[in-house]
């Protein structure tokens, strides 16, 4: 399979699980899962996912991907929610992954979905 290269400043950055697994602790399941999602939806290798970071959001890497608003994405955002909601079994606000969302709240925002369904 041939990856889309990372886009910089997410290139030249080192992997680094352990920022992940901190930030995440038993969440990091579900965090490793959101990246994998997000890396399979721009065809990221998922080898490089833990160069992003827990606060990067979904809109800055979709800008580093296509720079210019007159640039056809490959429908990305649709795949993301698909992926997510179909993996979590919840309802996921797409204004939200395309206005705030970073990875930090996207996992909260599982999470959450995950604690209201346990009451």
């Amino acid at each position: 399979m041939k990856y889309q290269v990372l886009p910089e400043p997410f290139a030249c950055r080192l992997p680094n699980i352990q920022l992940w697994q901190d930030s995440f602790g038993d969440d990091f399941g579900v965090a490793d899962r959101v990246l994998c999602i997000f890396c399979d939806a721009f065809m990221f290798d998922e080898e490089e996912r833990f160069k992003f970071e827990p606060d990067d959001t979904v809109m800055a890497i979709y800008r580093a991907v296509y720079p210019s608003r007159w640039t056809p994405d490959s429908l990305e955002y649709p795949f993301i929610i698909d992926a997510l909601e179909k993996e979590f079994d919840f309802r996921f606000n797409p204004i939200k992954l395309e206005k705030i969302a970073s990875f930090r709240q996207i996992v909260a925002e599982i999470k959450d979905a995950q604690h209201g369904r346990r009451h």
